[in-house]
């Protein structure tokens, strides 16, 4: 019964990946975001089904489902003007990038791009500092 089970959870793995790799297109860096995405989803489901370890399974797909929602929000296509705070920018994007847009002269793409490093600094400080524990 076992075998019969584990065969019909690797068949819909494969067809979770397949249907990723389907969209893959080798000029897309989004595809490794995508991926990740996949990956981090069949995680979460399975710590909200797995109840052996209640408190800590909750927590680890918290943090998943955190991570997730950091994922698809760097992976939305177009920047619908949300705030975002320009004053720690020197942290996350370079010099020439700064020096193009001076104090209070800062349009939608140079936020959209200070936008995406920020988010993409939170899903990479995430994933450094939580994705150990998940499995613990």
């Amino acid at each position: 019964m076992y075998k019969i089970k584990r065969f019909f959870t690797k068949l819909g793995q494969s067809f979770r990946g397949f249907v990723v790799a389907f969209k893959d297109e080798p000029w897309d860096f989004v595809y490794m975001w995508r991926i990740l995405d996949a990956k981090l989803e069949q995680m979460q489901r399975y710590f909200e089904k797995n109840v052996e370890f209640a408190d800590a399974n909750r927590q680890s797909a918290n943090e998943i489902g955190l991570c997730r929602s950091l994922l698809s929000e760097y992976l939305k296509e177009d920047y619908d003007g949300q705030y975002v705070n320009v004053k720690n920018a020197n942290r996350f994007l370079g010099t020439f990038e700064l020096h193009s847009c001076q104090e209070g002269e800062w349009d939608d793409i140079h936020k959209e791009t200070l936008r995406q490093r920020k988010l993409l600094h939170a899903i990479t400080l995430m994933l450094e500092t939580c994705s150990e524990g998940w499995w613990d």
